[in-house]
């Protein structure tokens, strides 16, 4: 016999076992799982897939929300000796669905098995339906919205895990299958500092004693934003004849911590009265090691200003102490001679 005519043969023959109907199975006498579906004959083997239409390289901005598009793709494989012919044909999706009429749609089910404590996740279809499934792959899209909360973790990586899950109903000749990923998303670092000259409120001059060489001005610095910070003091446009220095240049922060740092004054050797304005430069910079563009690790450039620098006039300062002394010296002359008269008497 031809092979061609035998292939055709054994197809037919399989194809009118697949299609006995549960009466003629019941008559038969089979179990009443076989007489309710039919002798499942064939099994059609099922690939569901997820994936993101793009990732989360860059850290994620606080307080607002972002999307990403999730497509989901679904197909069957046919086993072997299934002829072809019969896919979306009446007998075709009765040996698939038990159900002539049926329109050869799925669902596929989407849940979020994992999320970081400090963001909200959503997907804004937990069921995507997938039309006119076949051998090649279809696909639909939904979307995630993620919202990073305020006080999530400077570039601390955590992954998000979403499924694709598609349960094959009882009768149906699809195997269930599904996907997982995990994708990492990151909160962007915000490196807010708070800075101020340790002095009583509201004071914008500093006069300073002639007598005393140095003087340690206090600031205090205080991290406000939401992870580590390098902060770097610096001086900006130090006048001439004033020696200013910065006693720590660099101080380590955590959130929410406060520390100071002193600046070192030390004033002219002049006779003159001198001013300064003094302004520092703050910066702060992210103490994570995430491989990541140097730009994302950068925090607050902060000018601190309003504070001018007054070294008294040394002159006035001598001149008002030797008339002092002169004054005192005439008063107990004074006073020695008024005696001195009064004993003679």
């Amino acid at each position: 016999m031809n092979k061609k005519l035998l292939f055709i043969a054994i197809q037919i023959f399989i194809l009118i076992v697949a299609i006995i109907s549960p009466k003629i199975l019941a008559e038969n006498q089979l179990s009443k799982l076989e007489a309710s579906n039919g002798l499942r004959i064939f099994e059609f083997t099922t690939t569901t897939k997820i994936s993101l239409d793009n990732d989360f390289s860059k850290p994620l901005s606080l307080n607002s929300s972002h999307s990403v598009d999730v497509t989901v793709s679904f197909k069957f494989e046919l086993p072997q000796f299934f002829p072809k012919l019969l896919l979306g044909t009446k007998i075709g999706n009765w040996v698939i669905f038990r159900d002539q009429n049926h329109n050869t749609t799925v669902d596929i089910k989407l849940n979020l098995e994992k999320i970081p404590k400090w963001c909200d996740a959503e997907l804004e279809n937990k069921t995507i339906a997938i039309d006119n499934i076949t051998t090649k792959a279809k696909s639909m899209k939904t979307k995630l919205n993620i919202k990073i909360n305020n006080d999530a973790p400077a570039l601390e990586k955590e992954t998000i895990d979403i499924s694709a899950k598609f349960e094959s109903e009882s009768n149906w000749g699809l195997t269930p299958s599904e996907d997982i990923i995990n994708f990492s998303i990151m909160p962007e670092y915000v490196g807010l500092i708070n800075a101020e000259f340790d002095l009583p409120k509201n004071t914008t001059e500093l006069v300073l004693s002639p007598d005393k060489n140095t003087t340690f001005l206090p600031v205090n610095i205080t991290n406000i934003g939401n992870g580590e910070s390098i902060i770097t003091i610096k001086l900006k446009d130090t006048q001439q004849n004033w020696n200013v220095s910065i006693d720590t240049p660099e101080i380590t922060l955590l959130p929410g911590n406060t520390d100071k740092s002193y600046v070192n004054i030390t004033t002219p050797q002049t006779k003159e009265r001198q001013t300064m304005n003094l302004t520092l430069e703050i910066t702060s910079k992210s103490t994570s090691e995430t491989e990541i563009d140097e730009t994302y690790l950068q925090g607050q450039t902060l000018n601190l200003t309003g504070l001018k620098i007054i070294k008294e006039d040394t002159t006035e300062k001598i001149d008002i102490t030797i008339i002092t002394l002169g004054l005192i010296v005439i008063l107990v002359s004074l006073i020695i001679i008024v005696f001195l008269f009064k004993k003679k008497k």
